[in-house]
């Protein structure tokens, strides 16, 4: 219930702010609405990523979780919003998961919009007034989440050079350093420092990690659709342990992923969610409540792949 009211304020203060923004740019309408249709999507289109809002909502979870969620934090929410709005339109384009009739170049404008409403979020009074690095860690995160998506875009699941530990190493650049630098900027923004913070990150590192991980099983367990992850041979963890391994009757019936690396990729994402519940208990142990607001944004990592 608690991260269901915080993603609803969230998706407040973007709605008000995205106008706010927009009502000061010398955009046309049709791109205006192209900008807060990647922001807010309504309702969520299958191609878009429904984590733009949740994503906000994590920020201020992690402010709410320290005891102050106000000005400082929701501004933050706004900014974080932005900068992963526009991630995810560029991951769209990058991996050709484009709705029908939308052309790459538009999109790519509509990414750079966002990022630039990024940049004059940063400027806002309260977000200038965090101690440093304040918002610089979404922007560290970011350009490491460049780097991990090269890595992603130009390797392909093989068995010969590819390994599991190298798949990780991919998730954990471009996916979970974002999530991490979210936890973190939001626990600034609610007033911790220190020690704090190092395990407000530590959550957002396992929690990026099992949703990637998530996301990743999913993929590959479509019988078809708009994700790419199989048909390029992307160097996912479930992809990675499926080439590594020959194809045997255990299969699952409709990806036809090997059981077995459907299983070692659930393993692995479940001992991320128990990392963060971990990171969680201590937490609780001096910001009582800290679970309650954070533990709903763990994924389920469920389904034919689990056990019992």
């Amino acid at each position: 219930m608690v991260a269901v009211l915080a993603t609803e304020h969230a998706t407040a203060c973007l709605s008000r702010e995205l106008h706010a923004r927009v009502a000061h740019q010398p955009w046309p309408a049709d791109y205006a609405g192209l900008v807060e249709q990647a922001l807010l999507p309504h309702p969520p289109a299958e191609h878009t990523s429904p984590g733009i809002a949740r994503w906000a909502a994590l920020v201020l979870a992690c402010a709410s979780a320290c005891g102050h969620r106000g000005e400082a934090a929701e501004q933050t929410a706004v900014a974080a919003a932005l900068l992963m709005a526009a991630l995810d339109v560029f991951d769209d384009v990058e991996d050709g998961e484009l709705a029908p009739g939308v052309a790459p170049e538009v999109l790519v404008n509509v990414g750079t919009g966002l990022l630039l409403l990024f940049h004059q979020a940063c400027a806002t009074p309260s977000l200038r007034a965090l101690p440093s690095p304040g918002l610089g860690v979404l922007v560290d995160a970011a350009l490491r989440a460049c780097g991990g998506q090269h890595r992603d875009l130009s390797t392909v699941a093989d068995a010969e050079t590819m390994t599991p530990e190298a798949a990780v190493a991919i998730s954990a650049a471009k996916s979970a350093s974002l999530v991490a630098a979210l936890c973190r900027v939001g626990a600034l923004a609610g007033g911790a420092r220190g020690l704090l913070l190092a395990r407000y990150a530590a959550f957002g590192h396992h929690l990026g990690m099992a949703a990637q991980l998530a996301n990743d099983l999913a993929a590959v367990q479509e019988a078809a659709g708009t994700k790419t992850d199989r048909a390029r041979h992307r160097p996912t963890l479930p992809l990675v342990y499926a080439v590594q391994r020959p194809r045997d009757p255990c299969a699952d019936a409709e990806s036809g992923i090997a059981e077995e690396a459907l299983m070692a990729t659930w393993v692995v994402g479940q001992t991320h969610c128990l990392r963060a519940l971990s990171v969680l208990a201590a937490l609780e142990q001096t910001q009582c409540g800290a679970r309650a607001w954070l533990e709903p944004f763990l994924p389920e990592m469920t389904g034919a792949h689990a056990p019992g």
